[in-house]
């Protein structure tokens, strides 16, 4: 066999599996990535809920300790 012969057969055996290892990898990672960015917008949508009830929350609590300050401070009847 040729240095060559050699060096394609060496390929055939070694590198090939290895490449295609490194391609199903890369496929793996791909497909997740993919998963993780569809899941993102719901992810989102979640956070943003969570915060806007978060303000409601921090609204309602003040307009009651706005309220608590009123009757506190006006004259008894």
């Amino acid at each position: 066999m040729s240095f060559v012969e050699d060096a394609r057969k060496l390929s055939q055996d070694f590198v090939a599996p290895e490449l295609r290892a490194s391609l199903a990898r890369f496929d793996a990672s791909d497909k997740l990535a993919a998963e993780r960015h569809a899941a993102l917008p719901e992810k989102l949508d979640a956070t943003r809920r969570e915060i806007e009830l978060q303000v409601q929350f921090a609204l309602a609590t003040r307009k009651i300790e706005d309220l608590q300050a009123v009757q506190q401070a006006a004259p008894q009847l």
